[in-house]
Parts: structure tokens; sequence; C-alpha cells
């Protein structure tokens, strides 16, 4: 029966985060688990973004473009976060949506807006020589 228990565990969290929600000593992967050698501890991942989150350029304020990271799986990385930003006295939670077509046309419009400004200040630079000046160079 143990086994069997074992396997059905392993099977309902094909991930390897521990179950526990709490977060009390678990851990993103199961020591053992095919995840274990990709995934940090929690408590590791969260004393990581803790000393970040105290840095003099953080004190202020952070911002944060999404949770995920190839070090912790989506939620418990989350589940951190969350718990990191109830400690400070202040926390927002802005959500910009755009469409990744409208990102693309802004990103080329911005390379032709900058090419066309480099041509036109090369052009700026070039004296405007005679016939007579271009030959005696």
């Amino acid at each position: 029966n143990n086994n069997t228990n074992t396997t059905k565990n392993n099977n309902d969290n094909e991930e390897g985060a521990t179950s526990n929600p709490a977060g009390a000593g678990s851990t993103c992967a199961r020591p053992g688990s095919a995840l274990a050698a990709k995934h940090l501890p929690e408590a590791l991942v969260e004393q990581v973004l803790a000393e970040r989150l105290l840095e003099s350029d953080a004190v202020c304020g952070v911002v944060m473009d999404g949770l995920v990271s190839g070090f912790c799986p989506m939620l418990t990385l989350a589940t951190v976060v969350l718990r990191l930003l109830a400690k400070r006295q202040h926390f927002f939670f802005v959500r910009i949506a755009v469409d990744w077509a409208v990102l693309v046309q802004r990103q080329q419009e911005a390379a032709q807006r900058a090419q066309a400004e480099l041509e036109a200040s090369s052009q700026e630079q070039l004296p405007a020589l005679t016939e007579d000046e271009y030959d005696a160079l």
C-alpha cells in the first residue's frame, strides 16, 4: 500500500511541487524527482528575492513583469512574491494588456525613426564641398 500511495502522490503533481499550500518547509521540487536539479527550494527563492528587494535601487519600489521563472514553478513563485509583498506597507498591481502585433509595430516604427535620425545626422556632418575643394582632397 505504501508503494501505491507514493506512486499516486508522484503522479498527482507531475511538476514535482509539494502539495503543502502553506509553504511551511515546502520546496519547489521534491528531492530525487526529475525536476529537483532544475528547481530551487522555495526558502532559497524567498531569501534571494527578499535580499534583492532590500537593495538600494528597490527600496522605494519595484516593477515585476510577469512571474515566469526557470528556477521555480509559477504558483510557488507567486506565493513567495505575495508573502514578500505582504511585509511592505504599500503595494499596487497594474495590469497592462497590449496586443503583441501592436508591440511589434511600435518597435518597427521606433527602429525606422532611429534609422531616419541617423541618416539625417550623418548628412548634416558632411560639409558641402565645391568640385574644386573635392579635387583638392
